[in-house]
């Protein structure tokens, strides 16, 4: 557990994550992103749906702006933009946030090879009050 200011937050355990499916996690992040209805390229709010991307059991939603004629995604404008694993950035995120390891720890600890690990881990450092956030809201999901 951790203390903040008189409040406990409790982060996830490991176990906690493994166990979610992406669909879950995705559910999660829904939650708490933006407004997926303004484009991230023109902030233009003249957005319509445009099909959805399927990996495996989840589905992400697709946009077609009218303004500036570009298509996005639910994720497009968060930090997990590009990601193929949504799983597997929470996992290094726990890793690398929570446990302090290295990449090439975290590489070798989850299987996942060196380069998605860096890949991983820059999106991480440059955006750490995301993730924190996001550990903590898997957290209140998973302790429902």
């Amino acid at each position: 557990m951790r203390q903040n200011k008189g409040k406990t937050k409790r982060v996830p355990t490991i176990f906690d994550i493994i166990n979610l499916r992406e669909k879950d996690i995705l559910n999660t992040i829904r939650k708490f992103s933006k407004n997926p209805n303004r484009c991230p390229y023109c902030g233009s709010t003249k957005v319509v749906k445009f099909g959805k991307l399927r990996t495996d059991d989840i589905k992400i939603q697709r946009y077609y702006c009218k303004e500036c004629h570009r298509t996005f995604n639910e994720l497009s404008g968060t930090p997990l933009e590009g990601v193929h694993s949504i799983k597997n950035a929470l996992l290094v995120a726990y890793f690398k946030l929570e446990l302090k390891c290295s990449d090439y720890a975290i590489s070798k600890a989850l299987d996942i090879p060196y380069p998605t690990v860096r890949y991983l881990s820059n999106k991480i450092n440059n955006n750490t009050k995301f993730f924190k956030s996001l550990l903590v809201l898997i957290r209140s999901a998973t302790s429902l």
